[in-house]
C-alpha cells in the first residue's frame, strides 16, 4: 500500500473517531449550553412516558401546572405535565429542594405553561411516572 493511501485511510479513521466522541451541546431554560447524553430526537410524549418505566428517555409535553411543597419533607417542587395533579395521566417532574439553588429562577414559575423536554430515568411514584431532576441542564425548553 502507497504512503498516500495509507495517509488517506488514517485521515478518514481520525474524522470517524472525532464524529464519534463529538457530544451534542443544548441550550437549557437558563440559556447556558450543556452537554447532553440523552437523544432528544427519540423523546416520547408526557402521555407516553407511563410506557417507558424503568428507562433512561427525554419526555415532552407542556407543563399545565406547578407546584413548590415547601412545607413538605423533601421541599418538593413539581412540574406536572400533560394532565394537572391529582389526575394518574400526568408526568410529573420532580426537583427537590436540596436542588432548588442549581436553578437561576424558581422552576415551578419559570417553567410554568412551557413546552418542555426533561431528561432522566422513568420511574412510577403512586402510579404515576416521573422523573427527578437535579439541575436545568436536564430540561429543555421548546
Amino acid at each position: 500500500m502507497s504512503r498516500n493511501k495509507l495517509a488517506v485511510i488514517i485521515v478518514i479513521c481520525t474524522i470517524a473517531i472525532i464524529a464519534a466522541i463529538v457530544v451534542t451541546r443544548v441550550i437549557d431554560g437558563t440559556g447556558n449550553t450543556h452537554d447532553v447524553e440523552t437523544d432528544f430526537t427519540n423523546a416520547v410524549s408526557c402521555s407516553e412516558a407511563k410506557d417507558h418505566v424503568g428507562e433512561r428517555i427525554a419526555v415532552y409535553g407542556t407543563v399545565v401546572s406547578t407546584h413548590y411543597a415547601n412545607g413538605s419533607s423533601g421541599k418538593p417542587t413539581f412540574l406536572n405535565m400533560c394532565y394537572d395533579y391529582p389526575d394518574s395521566n400526568r408526568f410529573q417532574v420532580v426537583i427537590w429542594g436540596e436542588n432548588r439553588g442549581n436553578f437561576p429562577q424558581p422552576p415551578e414559575d419559570y417553567y410554568n405553561s412551557k413546552t418542555i423536554y426533561v431528561s432522566g430515568l422513568i420511574v412510577l411514584y403512586d402510579g404515576v411516572p416521573e422523573i427527578e431532576v437535579t439541575s436545568p441542564s436536564q430540561i429543555l425548553e421548546k
